[in-house]
């Protein structure tokens, strides 16, 4: 008796005996059809979705990555802004941390990357350095078109007009003010001891912000 020839889904013909279609492997039979969705089944079990890629030894973290400066210039800007508003940037001790730690998890979004502790200061010490250069340009401005009453010596001087003690001190402290290479120094240990400020609070804050985002990850 002749039995008429399988026909595919897909369109191909098969041989009455056929288990499976030659032009797409798809099985004819029902217990053929009820093991091949076992299969699927557990090698998706088997084989979970790849995670998203954790912290990484490799990660080229340097003033060459432009997505690294990318991630850290808006909140290194806002930092330095900061840090020109009287009264407010006495709290410098928290933005510059914020603002490492809002690098970090930019970073972390837009790579898909997990820095440990030590690339994230890495990338908290960038932020630090933008952050510094922002603060450098906007102190030159305001001193260029501040006029004398903005000078660092007219500042010193009402500093000094406030003292109402010690004599012999406030006029050591007036001939400093009058001598350009003595306001020299002072502006450099200013500014020396302002960089290291900023980039290492900015450093604290990159390796806080890694390792927080390390462990949300595994929660």
């Amino acid at each position: 008796m002749n039995q008429t020839n399988q026909t595919c889904t897909c369109g191909a013909t098969a041989s009455p005996e056929a288990r499976f279609c030659p032009m797409c492997a798809r099985p004819f039979r029902e217990e053929d059809q009820v093991r091949d969705i076992r299969e699927v089944v557990a090698s998706v079990e088997e084989d979970p979705a790849p995670q998203r890629p954790r912290a990484q030894e490799d990660v080229p973290l340097g003033f060459g990555n432009l997505e690294a400066i990318r991630c850290a210039y808006s909140g290194a800007a806002l930092a330095a802004i900061l840090s020109h508003i009287p009264f407010v940037n006495f709290l410098c001790f928290i933005w510059y941390p914020a603002a490492a730690f809002w690098a970090v998890y930019r970073f972390r979004n837009r790579t898909g990357v997990y820095l440990n502790s030590k690339q994230g200061a890495k990338l908290g010490w960038i932020t630090g350095v933008l952050a510094f250069a922002v603060f450098l340009l906007l102190f030159a401005t305001v001193m260029l078109f501040a006029g004398d009453e903005g000078t660092m010596s007219s500042a010193m001087n009402q500093q000094i007009e406030q003292m109402s003690e010690q004599p012999d001190l406030k006029e050591q402290m007036r001939e400093i003010t009058q001598s350009p290479a003595a306001m020299g120094f002072v502006l450099l240990v200013y500014l020396g001891v302002s960089f290291l400020i900023t980039a290492g609070l900015c450093s604290l804050g990159g390796a806080v912000a890694a390792k927080v985002l390390e462990k949300d990850s595994r929660s």
